[in-house]
C-alpha cells in the first residue's frame, strides 16, 4: 500500500511511502528514501554503529513511519550488518508506548517488536539475546510508537556481542597451503585464507568453513574440531561458543590402509615405490594410477563409513596388503612373482567388498582390474605368474 503525506513543514515535492512489510516491489524508490529521506523534511536514516546509544524525539516534524503507516511518526536509523552477526536493538520511553522495527537489505521487514524490553519499551530480539542477522547488507531500524500520533524523547541502544573468540583454520597432510573458504568475514574484515590462519568473531556467531574436495594426490577425509571427529562434509558450521580449532584432514586410501598394518611407514614407502617403479612403466600400470586417484574421494568414503555396515574394508584390505607385501616387493626389485589361485581368490574377496558398495564407475574399474587379472598377457607386463 503507497500513501502520500507531508513530511515536517509542508513540502509538495516530499513523497511519504507507508510500505507494510514488504518494500521489494517499490525497491529503487523506497531505498532512495529510507537512506536519503526527503528534501527539506526531517527524514533520512542516521548511521548508527554496535555499542552506541543514541536518544531521540518522535514528535512531528518527523516523517511517518515507512512501515507502521502513515499515521505514525518515527525515526530512521541504518547499519552495515553481516550474515550471521548477532545484535541487539532496544527502545524505551517514558513518554510513549514504544514500538520497533527492523528491516534488511532487501527491504523486508526481518523483525519488529512491541513490549519486548519490560513494560511499555521495545527490543529486537524480545526479552535477552540477540538477533542474527540473515543477510549481508545494510539494514534500517525504524523507531516509532505503537498508537498513532505519539510524540515523546525515547534512548535507542545498539549493541552485540562483547566477548570474542578466535577460530584457527589448519589442516593436516599437508600440514600447510590449504585454502579455506570462511563465511562470514570476522570482525576485522578478514573471511578466506591459507592453513594456518586465525579469525576473530564475536561469541556465538557461527562460521562456515568450506574446504576444496583434494589438495595435491590426497583428498579430503574429514573436519575434526579441536581434535575430535566433527564432519565428513566439505562444508562444516561450528558455532564460537569458545575459542576453536578446525583442522582439515586429507589422507591417501593406499596411506590409510598401510597405517593399519605393522609397518605403516614402510608399507607406505613400498606403495609409493610400486607406484614410481611399476606402475608407470607400462599404459596399463599408469591406467591403474589414473583410476586409483579418480576414485580416490569413494575410496576414502568406504574406508572410513561405519565398519558395521561396510564389513570393515579398512581392516579388511590392511590385512591383504600385509599379507601380500612380500609379492609387492618382488614386482618392485622386478623378480619373477608366484602368485597361486588362493591368492588371486583372496584377492578377488576384497575387490568384490568394494564393488557391492561402489559406484558404477568403481564397479567397472573393478571388474577391469579382474580381468587383467585373468590375463595373460597383463601378467606378463609385471613379472607375474599364476600357478595353477
Amino acid at each position: 500500500m503507497v500513501g502520500v503525506a507531508s513530511c515536517g513543514p509542508v513540502n509538495p515535492s516530499c513523497a511519504d511511502f507507508a510500505l507494510f512489510g514488504k518494500f521489494s516491489d517499490f525497491y529503487p524508490i523506497a531505498r532512495t528514501y529510507m537512506e536519503q529521506g526527503e528534501t527539506g523534511g526531517n527524514c533520512a536514516a542516521t548511521a548508527i554503529s554496535v555499542g552506541q546509544t543514541v536518544n531521540g524525539t518522535v514528535d512531528t516534524g518527523d516523517c511517518k513511519a515507512r512501515v507502521r503507516g502513515i499515521s505514525y511518526l518515527s525515526d530512521r536509523y541504518s547499519f552495515s550488518g553481516t550474515a550471521g552477526q548477532r545484535v541487539a536493538i532496544l527502545q524505551t520511553s517514558s513518554a510513549i508506548d514504544t514500538y520497533l522495527y527492523l528491516v534488511g537489505p532487501d527491504l523486508t521487514v526481518v523483525a519488529e517488536d512491541d513490549d519486548g524490553g519490560g513494560g511499555t519499551n521495545s527490543r529486537i530480539p524480545s526479552g535477552s539475546g540477540f538477533f542474527i542477522l540473515p543477510a549481508t547488507g545494510t539494514y534500517f531500524v525504524e523507531a516509532t510508537s505503537f498508537s498513532p500520533n505519539n510524540t515523546g524523547n525515547y534512548t535507542l541502544s545498539f549493541s552485540g556481542p562483547s566477548t570474542t573468540r578466535t577460530l584457527t583454520a589448519s589442516s593436516s597432510n599437508p600440514d600447510t597451503g590449504v585454502g579455506i573458504t570462511v563465511t562470514p568475514n570476522d570482525n576485522n574484515g578478514q573471511g578466506n585464507g591459507s592453513t594456518q590462519f586465525t579469525r576473530i568473531y564475536f561469541q556465538g556467531t557461527a562460521v562456515m568453513l568450506t574446504a576444496p574436495s583434494a589438495q595435491g594426490n590426497n583428498n579430503f577425509k574429514k573436519w575434526t574440531l579441536d581434535g575430535a571427529d566433527y564432519s565428513t562434509s566439505l562444508n562444516a558450521t561450528v558455532t564460537m561458543d569458545a575459542d576453536h580449532q578446525m583442522v582439515a584432514v586429507y589422507a591417501c586410501p593406499a596411506t590409510m590402509t598401510a597405517s593399519r598394518t605393522s609397518d605403516p611407514i614402510g608399507t607406505a614407502a613400498l606403495l609409493y615405490r610400486f607406484r614410481d617403479e611399476v606402475l608407470t612403466k607400462t599404459d596399463r600400470g599408469r591406467f591403474y594410477i589414473q583410476a586409483f586417484y579418480q576414485s580416490a574421494p569413494e575410496l576414502i568414503r568406504l574406508l572410513s563409513s561405519d565398519p558395521r555396515t561396510n564389513g570393515n574394508l579398512l581392516l579388511q584390505s590392511a590385512a591383504l596388503l600385509e599379507r601380500y607385501k612380500p609379492l609387492i616387493q618382488s614386482m618392485v626389485d622386478h623378480r619373477a612373482t608366484i602368485v597361486s589361485l588362493a591368492d588371486v581368490a583372496n584377492v578377488n574377496a576384497v575387490m568384490n567388498a568394494y564393488e557391492r558398495q561402489g559406484s558404477p564407475q568403481l564397479r567397472a574399474i573393478i571388474n577391469q582390474l579382474k580381468l587383467d587379472m585373468a590375463n595373460t598377457q597383463v601378467q606378463a607386463q609385471f613379472g607375474i605368474t599364476i600357478a595353477r
